[in-house]
């Protein structure tokens, strides 16, 4: 059920664009390791985290292509 839960984050994410608002395609979404705990892992929670995640993985994204040019 957490997969599902991160799954959805990263589709929303995608959907409304992490930086520009302009749907992301042609990416694709592993989920390597994990952890959860009774009172702090909720369904809503792994959905942030994943949405967190692609904000991250685009900011990082744009840093080393600013840097490359």
């Amino acid at each position: 059920m957490r997969f599902y839960c991160c799954l959805q984050g990263f589709l929303a994410s995608c959907d409304k664009g992490p930086l520009t608002g302009h749907k992301v395609t042609g990416v694709m979404f592993k989920l390597v390791d994990g952890m959860h705990h009774v009172v702090d892992s909720s369904e809503y929670a792994f959905q942030l985290a994943a949405e967190g995640a692609v904000q991250d993985v685009s900011m990082t994204f744009v840093e080393t292509t600013s840097i490359v040019q």
